[in-house]
């Protein structure tokens, strides 16, 4: 409700953002599409970020790393604190970014991991991690519940054998659809 502003970055060119554009488009919210460059360039992203108001971030882990070191190298408790939602999507997250993550933010931030697959078009699983205390009662950060109209398997010869997952609903691409 309190959102204005959505950020969007160098969203133009891949399919899976298109959720990330129209969502806030549809709902009245301006929209910033950052370049590459605010990418490689840690400290100008958040700049952007806190011009603009911006309360969620989405990005790969790396980047969220890159944008914690930057933020601790310069000592910058980072009015960013406004970001009260970080979503890390595209590559695994790991225990040492969520770590850095709330070792940085203290105050209400949520981190959570999206987890997608090829055979789907975009995310399908989500795990928020509220806290620090949260954090320190996994070994790994899980993949996470399905989101709406979808449905996760994990599907093996023998109870004792790692799992391949399986994504079933609204989200399956169809042409993996009876393949």
């Amino acid at each position: 409700e309190d959102e204005t502003h959505c950020l969007a970055r160098n969203a133009l060119h891949h399919i899976d953002h298109f959720a990330e554009i129209w969502a806030p488009l549809c709902t009245g919210k301006c929209l910033v599409i950052v370049d590459d460059k605010y990418c490689k360039d840690p400290q100008a992203l958040t700049n952007v970020m806190e011009n603009h108001n911006i309360k969620r971030f989405l990005g790969l882990p790396a980047l969220i790393d890159a944008i914690l070191d930057e933020l601790m190298k310069k000592n910058q408790t980072i009015s960013n604190e406004k970001v009260s939602l970080w979503i890390s999507t595209g590559e695994p997250l790991t225990i040492a970014i969520a770590q850095k993550f709330f070792k940085h933010f203290t105050k209400n931030q949520k981190l959570v991991n999206f987890y997608g697959c090829t055979e789907t078009t975009g995310d399908c699983a989500f795990f928020t991690i509220e806290s620090k205390e949260h954090l320190e009662q996994l070994e790994e950060i899980p993949i996470g519940r399905p989101i709406s109209n979808t449905f996760i398997y994990v599907l093996n010869e023998a109870s004792d054998e790692m799992g391949e997952i399986f994504v079933s609903g609204g989200l399956v691409a169809q042409y993996y659809i009876h393949d």
